[in-house]
C-alpha cells in the first residue's frame, strides 16, 4: 500500500509502529491522510473463501442479533456525533434496511472551526480507532494517477476532507459507547472554547 511496515496488531497504535500513519502520503493532496488507505499498487483483494464460507455459515445462524445490535449501536453512535454543530451522520432511505458495519461521519462545518482531521486526532488520540472512507479520489493515489485528472472529481476529493468512519460492531459494550461520548463531547467544548478565543481576538 505504501512505504510503510505497520501491520496487524501494530496498526492499533495512535500513530502506527512506523510512527507516521497519518501524514502527507499523497503527492497532490496537502492534508494529512492515513496510511491504511493508501494504494500504490494495482491489483485484487482477494479472500479465502472456504475459509469466509465457513465463518459465514456460522454467522448466519446468528444473524437476526447481529443485525440488531448492529444497528443499536449505529443510532446511539449517531446520536452522539450528530450532537456536534457542523457534524452530521449519514442516515439510511426510508426504504432500505441497513446492517451497518461503520457509523459514516461527514464533517463540514463553513466557519471553520471543526474539521475531520482535527476530529479524527482527537478521536485516535483517546483510543477510538477511525477509518478513511476508503481511496476518497482514487485518481489521487500513486496507483492510479495515470488514469486521469483528479481535479475533475471535485465531490471524490471532498470526501478526504470530509467523511471518516467509526466501528459498529456487533461486541460493542455500553460501557464503549459511553466512553466515545465522553471524548466527543470533550472535544466538543474544546471546539467551543478555541472559537470563542478566536472571535474574541479577531
Amino acid at each position: 500500500m505504501c512505504d510503510c511496515y505497520c501491520l496487524g496488531s501494530q496498526n492499533k497504535l495512535p500513530n502506527g509502529t512506523c510512527g507516521k500513519r497519518f501524514n502527507h502520503w499523497l503527492e497532490v493532496y496537502d492534508k494529512l491522510i492515513d496510511h491504511k488507505y493508501i494504494y500504490g499498487v494495482r491489483g485484487y483483494n482477494l479472500k479465502p473463501a472456504d475459509l469466509q464460507g465457513s465463518i459465514g455459515l456460522e454467522q448466519i445462524k446468528k444473524f437476526d442479533e447481529i443485525h440488531k445490535r448492529r444497528k443499536a449501536s449505529k443510532d446511539r453512535l449517531s446520536n452522539i456525533f450528530d450532537s456536534i454543530s457542523g457534524v452530521r451522520v449519514i442516515q439510511e432511505l426510508p426504504e432500505a434496511e441497513t446492517s451497518w458495519f461503520g457509523v459514516p461521519i461527514v464533517c463540514r462545518d463553513e466557519s471553520n472551526s471543526i474539521d475531520k482531521h482535527s476530529l479524527v486526532k482527537h478521536l485516535e488520540d483517546n483510543g477510538i480507532q477511525t477509518r478513511n472512507y476508503f481511496a476518497g479520489n482514487i485518481l489521487m493515489h500513486p496507483a492510479y494517477k495515470e488514469i486521469g485528472n483528479h481535479h475533475e472529481y471535485p465531490n471524490a476529493s471532498k470526501v478526504l476532507d470530509e467523511v471518516l468512519f467509526i466501528g459498529c460492531s456487533p461486541v460493542i459494550t455500553d460501557g464503549m459507547i459511553s466512553y466515545i461520548e465522553e471524548v466527543v463531547n470533550n472535544f466538543w467544548d474544546k471546539n467551543n472554547v478555541a472559537l470563542a478565543i478566536r472571535q474574541q481576538s479577531s
